[in-house]
């Protein structure tokens, strides 16, 4: 979402839910997930030169919030193998939402993300009728039951 030479995504995400969002999708992608140090704890800086600076050592200054978000996401990357070696295949997506299914021969695993609040929808994922809604910016994961 960042790194050394850009903004902070702490500074540039629209709110805290949406940064969550974010790192839901990072956790969930195909490919090596990468935090740059103290993007955790949700380190600020809206230009490159402010977003080098030392990581917070110090509790009070982070955003545990945040920090129990990225340990969820690191711990279900673990715990799905779809998340770390399945294929992609979007199965939903609109202006304010969008689904995938992350899957192995073993694994089906939905990714459902949504950047706003929407009305419910109804997708046909191999034959089960799953219905994906919102009610404020979130990320879900949910593995899906061998069919």
């Amino acid at each position: 979402l960042d790194s050394h030479d850009t903004s902070r995504f702490a500074s540039v995400a629209r709110s805290p839910a949406h940064h969550q969002v974010a790192l839901g999708l990072l956790f969930t992608m195909p490919g090596v997930p990468m935090l740059f140090a103290g993007d955790e704890v949700g380190v600020r800086g809206p230009s490159s030169d402010l977003a080098r600076q030392q990581y917070p050592w110090d509790r009070a200054d982070w955003d545990e919030d945040l920090l129990a978000t990225c340990k969820r996401l690191i711990a279900q990357r673990k715990e799905l193998p779809a998340l770390r070696h399945g294929s992609l295949r979007w199965v939903a997506a609109d202006t304010d939402y969008l689904a995938f299914v992350r899957e192995t021969a073993e694994q089906t695993v939905l990714v459902h993300a949504a950047r706003a609040a929407h009305e419910p929808v109804t997708v046909d994922l191999d034959g089960r009728t799953i219905t994906l809604a919102a009610d404020a910016p979130d990320v879900t994961i949910t593995e899906l039951p061998a069919s």
